[in-house]
């Protein structure tokens, strides 16, 4: 049987999808964008935990909203344009530096509310406590918070 060429292109149907083919073709010693451009589309937000950072795509979520409304009630609501190529080191053209440097801030950001969240509820959480048992069990709920606690981290 023949092998087929590497194409010089991939358009994935999903960010997922392009990051399961980045790294399978990573692990097989092919050099992305070199030897082949890879994108997905729908922007899942996680392209700075792989490398290479996704090159993709984010349509209007809104105008697809907006056109399953119109379609029902045989409406006719304007549409806006909020669609976005998202650059990254998976294709030619490179990372734009200030898009991905805004992505990171606003992962960070994301981190630190999700960190502040959980700590507000444990706080909340062990002042309920009316026993031995149920204090060590909101402990063991939240462990990971406590990590590195004993060493001053």
């Amino acid at each position: 049987m023949k092998e087929l060429p590497v194409p010089q292109a991939v358009i994935c149907a999903n960010d997922c999808m392009a990051y399961a083919l980045c790294d399978a073709l990573s692990a097989a010693g092919v050099h992305i964008p070199e030897a082949v451009t890879v994108t997905g589309y729908d922007c899942t937000g996680e392209r700075i935990y792989h490398y290479p950072v996704l090159t993709t795509y984010l349509g209007d979520r809104r105008n697809v909203g907006i056109r399953a409304v119109n379609r029902l009630l045989s409406s006719n609501h304007p549409l806006g344009n909020a669609d976005r190529f998202i650059s990254g080191s998976t294709c030619a053209r490179g990372i734009n530096p200030s898009q991905l440097c805004g992505e990171m801030v606003a992962e960070r950001i994301d981190k630190q509310q999700a960190v502040v969240g959980s700590v507000a509820q444990f706080s909340s959480d062990i002042a309920l406590c009316r026993t031995l048992a149920e204090y060590l069990t909101v402990l063991s709920n939240y462990f990971y918070l406590l990590h590195g606690a004993s060493n001053g981290a």
